[in-house]
């Protein structure tokens, strides 16, 4: 027996993701070289500037240390209130199980009084 659906609704979003290294800067930048992290060679510069907070922040901080840069050759622009949520909870492969996990988070979404009451509570 074959039975059919008929969608009443098709609830879709919208990504508009841009990854740095497949466009330029989104602020002037004059004088100096710049460069995302899958094009930067390391050590070849004296000193180095990572703009943002984000993975790729993280990802070229890491990458900058793990290839012998000192600490003190490193800037590290980020937002004054940065807050990350770490995945390891989240993912099955990781933790053993997708819903015991979501045992743990939804709690916090639905208790918060706030965004920020949110974050805490994950902390």
């Amino acid at each position: 027996t074959t039975s059919w659906v008929t969608p009443r609704k098709t609830v879709t979003t919208i990504s508009n993701v841009q990854v740095p290294s497949t466009r330029p800067p989104p602020f002037p930048v004059d004088g100096v070289e710049c460069r995302p992290l899958n094009a930067l060679e390391v050590p070849a510069h004296a000193s180095y500037v990572v703009c943002g907070a984000g993975k790729s922040g993280v990802d070229a901080v890491c990458h900058l240390l793990d290839s012998g840069v000192s600490t003190d050759a490193i800037t590290w622009i980020v937002p004054h209130n940065r807050w990350m949520f770490l995945r390891d909870g989240i993912w099955p492969s990781r933790t053993g199980g997708y819903y015991e996990a979501m045992a743990k988070f939804f709690p916090s979404l639905l208790e918060a009084s706030d965004s920020m009451d949110v974050a805490l509570r994950l902390e």
